[in-house]
């Protein structure tokens, strides 16, 4: 009769004993988590490129809204009138 890779596995298992195992089970981890490194870097790289394009999009909407608002001001400033003939001090007289 000749034996089982599952027998070899056990008798190998025994043979390592805790430490070899885990040992074999952090390296698998290892392994695994290598194999799956360029997913996550790719993931990190498109997320990353998105939000950069959304805070572009954002400050140059941002910059348009201070555009208008500067735009705005002086239009109220040179629509305002520059007669201070009626300006009164703080206790209400006329200077």
């Amino acid at each position: 009769m000749q034996p089982k890779p599952l027998d070899d596995l056990v008798r190998t298992m025994s043979e390592l004993g805790i430490i070899g195992i885990g040992a074999v089970i952090f390296a698998l981890v290892l392994a695994v988590l290598w194999l799956f490194l360029p997913f996550a870097v790719y993931a990190v790289q498109r997320s990353t490129f998105s939000c950069r394009r959304e805070l572009r999009a954002l400050n140059s909407k941002l910059e348009q809204i201070l555009r208008t608002i500067e735009m705005q001001s002086k239009v109220s400033t040179d629509l305002s009138d520059p007669d201070t003939t009626h300006a009164t001090t703080t206790n209400g007289q006329v200077p």
